[in-house]
């Protein structure tokens, strides 16, 4: 009885520790990797951060080596405070906040790719004139896909009395 016990603990011991292994994503600077976002779809890993939006995919593995060179889906971006990934079949979309510098406001940006690779131009979902009005909380905004291929986008926004906003689009995006 005492060997069953021990074999047991091993077993579960051995599967703990599979569970447990870290695998190294990215070399970036510790300060340039905030609000991760992460979803899996067709056997495949999609995350991407706030600060830079880099957008990682790979295996369910993890990498075998860290990435140096992630794709950014929207070069121009000022440096998007918090972001939101989800991977529907082979399309991605990213919603995510910016500073948009030259008309002093916030942008609530949306952007899709079918390929990881090539990415949509960011498309202005919603505009927000005072920063305190927009919460930059990690998880603001919220993306999420439906098997039918519907796209829902939650944030808050609190220029107006009503601070919690559902956005939807019918065709993929």
């Amino acid at each position: 009885m005492k060997t069953f016990f021990i074999m047991i603990l091993f077993i579960l011991c051995c599967s703990l520790s599979l569970l447990s292994q870290d695998v190294q994503i990215t070399q970036q600077a510790p300060n340039s990797v905030a609000a991760p976002s992460i979803d899996v779809s067709n056997n495949l890993v999609h995350l991407s951060y706030g600060t830079n939006l880099y957008y990682y995919s790979f295996g369910l593995d993890g990498p075998s080596t860290p990435i140096t060179s992630p794709v950014k889906p929207a070069p121009l971006s000022y440096g998007p405070y918090t972001v939101s990934i989800r991977a529907n079949n082979s399309t991605r979309y990213i919603t995510y906040i910016d500073r948009n510098v030259s008309l002093q406001r916030y942008d609530l940006l949306f952007q899709k790719s079918t390929d990881g690779t090539v990415w949509s131009t960011p498309m202005v979902l919603e505009t927000i004139q005072k920063s305190n009005s927009i919460s930059l909380r990690p998880d603001n905004p919220i993306l999420r896909t439906s098997a039918k291929g519907n796209i829902y986008c939650l944030y808050l926004n609190y220029s107006d009395t009503n601070k919690v906003f559902l956005l939807r689009s019918a065709n993929t995006g």
